[in-house]
């Protein structure tokens, strides 16, 4: 009989994570909204406005440490997720994790003290360094797209941070935000001139 609940309890954890790796590969492909707001009653908990959305990069802490399991990852995370009462949906893009969240409110208060615990606790404890970028909150899934790339902007950016805000990068987030990587680079290159050229020997020893 034991083993019975636990394979079934297994099952359903896997059709749980399914529908939940459904729902953002979906909004990641920009498909059918409607259908996707109909996916949510079938999550085994209210996920409704507002929202953010958050990816995380992770890194082994040496390079002896074994390759990332990302379906690994899933699995604790989406369980201390559930303990910590965080209305969480995650899933594995590539070599990051992205989740999208739904809030009781929209300062996050409470998804920022579980990135932190995550930060501190689990990785740590996993010898893995996590780099988590957070959305500002969103109110419908068609904003999901904006949500996803200033995920990213706030992720990328260079702060020794292991989470960052992409409000608290105030108008420089927005400045990023509306320019590709190469215009970054041309603007970069403009202002800084010849501090830009870093194959300079000279360069390297100012910086």
């Amino acid at each position: 009989v034991i083993a019975l609940c636990i394979l079934y309890e297994e099952a359903r954890f896997e059709e749980q994570q399914r529908t939940k790796s459904s729902i953002i590969e979906r909004l990641i492909h920009q498909q059918n909204v409607a259908s996707i707001e109909a996916s949510l009653k079938f999550l085994p908990f209210k996920f409704s406005p507002p929202y953010t959305v958050a990816t995380i990069q992770i890194t082994p802490c040496s390079t002896r440490s074994t390759d990332i399991d990302y379906y690994e990852q899933i699995v604790q995370l989406s369980r201390l997720f559930e303990q910590w009462s965080s209305r969480t949906i995650i899933t594995a893009i590539g070599e990051e994790l992205v989740l999208v969240t739904s809030h009781d409110d929209p300062s996050i208060t409470h998804f920022k003290d579980v990135c932190q615990k995550i930060v501190t606790v689990f990785a740590e404890r996993q010898q893995l360094m996590y780099n988590i970028g957070i959305s500002t909150h969103f109110t419908h899934f068609t904003q999901f797209e904006q949500a996803f790339k200033e995920a990213h902007i706030a992720q990328n950016f260079e702060n020794n941070e292991a989470i960052t805000h992409y409000k608290e990068l105030g108008i420089l987030g927005d400045f990023v935000t509306n320019m590709s990587v190469e215009q970054i680079h041309q603007l970069s290159e403009k202002m800084l001139r010849g501090l830009y050229d870093y194959t300079n020997p000279r360069i390297h020893e100012l910086l």
